[in-house]
């Protein structure tokens, strides 16, 4: 059985993989509620002694007095049909059902928890790795902007505008990124403003640097993020 639980979760989906460990947790409840309706067939007793009063005049006969005996006798036995043993209990129909009802609601809460933890826990990751991503990109602007100007010997006013317009892009994109943190916008439509910011700022830089210079700022800003990436993955092997 466990061979083939272990081939199974190799194939399926990590939702899937998600609810058969809540199953695992629904059969130790199934039987936690099944043993509850053992021990109320357990208590059904099978005989009970009863006390009734009864009348003796062997004493002497001038005694006058009628002593109280106790006379003990069994009880009605339980009738033929009620279970007596574990396996009996859980043969009934309405055991069978009640554990169920019991695993089936249980089993529909824990999936559905386990996913919706699981997406939170998901989304938190791809946040984290934005966030990671904007502060990479701001350094690594800075840097591109610093190195384009010495390449293209720009002057310093031209220097300071460049510098003005990533650091304008870059607050756009933080303004973005916080409203889906905030839950404002869906990560979907974050994706596409950004797309959207992107565009915009390629059309800043033409209208400032040319189709040339657009071009090349871009390439440096490409070779200093690669540089930024591999700086962060020297410092985590570290």
């Amino acid at each position: 059985m466990s061979q083939s639980g272990s081939s199974f979760t190799k194939i399926v989906p990590w939702s899937l993989v998600v609810l058969l460990s809540v199953f695992s947790v629904v059969g130790w409840v199934g039987w936690r509620h099944a043993r509850k309706k053992l021990g109320e067939c357990a208590a059904r007793p099978s005989a009970t002694d009863e006390i009734l009063p009864a009348e003796d005049t062997d004493g002497d006969p001038g005694d006058g007095h009628r002593r109280s005996l106790e006379v003990r006798r069994p009880a009605m036995d339980p009738p033929a049909d009620a279970p007596t043993t574990p396996d009996a209990c859980l043969s009934r129909p309405d055991v069978q059902k009640e554990i169920r009802k019991q695993a089936a609601a249980l089993a529909g809460d824990l999936s559905t928890q386990s996913v919706e933890d699981y997406k939170k826990d998901e989304q938190g990751k791809r946040l984290q790795r934005r966030q990671q991503f904007m502060e990479n990109f701001e350094v690594a602007s800075a840097n591109a902007v610093n190195a384009y100007a010495r390449e293209a010997e720009l002057d310093e006013a031209t220097t300071v505008k460049l510098h003005q317009r990533i650091e304008d892009g870059i607050k756009k994109q933080r303004e973005v990124f916080a409203k889906v943190q905030s839950g404002e916008l869906t990560e979907r439509e974050a994706r596409d403003q950004g797309h959207q910011l992107r565009e915009e700022g390629r059309t800043a830089m033409v209208e400032m640097l040319g189709e040339q210079g657009s071009d090349r700022f871009f390439k440096v800003l490409g070779e200093e993020m690669r540089k930024e990436f591999m700086n962060q993955e020297s410092g985590r092997r570290e």
